[in-house]
């Protein structure tokens, strides 16, 4: 076989397979994402944890019946304390803006907000909490 022929079959493999490494990566990226965003959604922390449970400690049908309250009065209370914290960093960033804005130009001003509305966007998305809550 000459070079030339062996080229044409190299180059190929390699493209495939830097193709697969390419797709696994990003599949691996949506998946991890995916499962962050589903551990991170309060709805589903009782079912999670009960299942966790479940699993690893064995529970009894009993013993889940009383636990079961008791881990959706903790999700709660992890919940409104997550609004708090929310609140009190919008707070903060409020200030801070009160602050910055004199500094800016309108222009500045007016793609410094779109910037911070895409930040609020991404982060009640990425936690899972209604626009009217906040």
């Amino acid at each position: 076989m000459n070079p030339i022929a062996r080229w044409k079959v190299v180059l190929p493999l390699v493209g495939i397979f830097f193709a697969g490494s390419l797709t696994g990566a990003f599949l691996t990226v949506a998946i991890a994402k995916h499962e962050v965003r589903r551990q991170s959604d309060p709805t589903q922390w009782v079912q999670l944890t009960m299942n966790r449970w479940k699993a690893r400690l064995r529970l009894t049908p009993a013993q889940e019946e009383k636990l079961k309250p008791i881990v959706e009065a903790t999700v709660n209370d992890l919940r409104a304390l997550r609004e708090i914290d929310l609140r009190s960093t919008d707070e903060i960033l409020g200030r801070a803006q009160a602050r910055i804005d004199p500094e800016l130009g309108p222009v500045q001003r007016a793609r410094l907000q779109k910037m911070r509305d895409a930040r609020k966007r991404r982060l009640q998305e990425w936690l899972n909490i209604p626009a009217a809550s906040r």
